[in-house]
């Protein structure tokens, strides 16, 4: 009986301690997004990250064949709101990667990200958007972070995916 208390009480600490462990590495990113009216139709998107130590996020420039690019996905877009152009990104560091044998485009440290939105529904008042990444240290983690701009009165915040408006429609 001893002996199973014991075992019992180690599977317990090892289980616990996993999720310790996950939950100190699960987001070394941490995101802050703003919007900002570029015309009466047009605005612009900003989303700043800023890493954790020894930590990288691989950018929208990230070749095919290598790791996992940051990717946008508009949620609910059709008919309301589209891209401008391309997105614009901070500078970013590329080194060749030996395994992959292409050349790896990252950010480290802090960096930011913008597009513009062009509004075709003055009806329209939010924006949702998910944020697909792959960051990494020793290991690489995918994540998914979603926002949320409110447009008329210029506000954005991350949110939990369960909460966003109309999160079923991906354009």
């Amino acid at each position: 009986m001893k002996v199973m208390k014991i075992i019992k009480a180690l599977l317990m600490l090892t289980f616990f301690s996993f999720f310790s462990v996950k939950a100190q590495i699960s987001n070394p990113v941490k995101w802050k997004a703003k919007i900002q009216k570029k015309s009466s139709s047009e605005y612009i998107l900003t989303f700043a990250g800023k890493l954790e130590k020894d930590w990288h996020l691989y950018s929208l420039a990230t070749p095919e064949g290598g790791p996992l690019p940051l990717e946008f996905t508009f949620l609910n877009s059709k008919g309301k709101y589209e891209t401008v152009g391309k997105a614009k990104e901070s500078a970013t560091t590329t080194t060749f990667n030996t395994l992959f044998e292409v050349n790896e485009t990252y950010f480290t440290n802090n960096f930011t990200i913008t597009q513009v939105i062009k509004v075709n529904n003055k009806l329209n008042t939010s924006i949702a958007v998910e944020l697909s990444y792959q960051i990494c240290k020793e290991v690489c983690i995918p994540q998914k972070s979603y926002f949320e701009f409110d447009i008329p009165n210029l506000k954005a915040k991350e949110i939990i995916k369960s909460k966003l408006k109309n999160k079923t429609i991906k354009s």
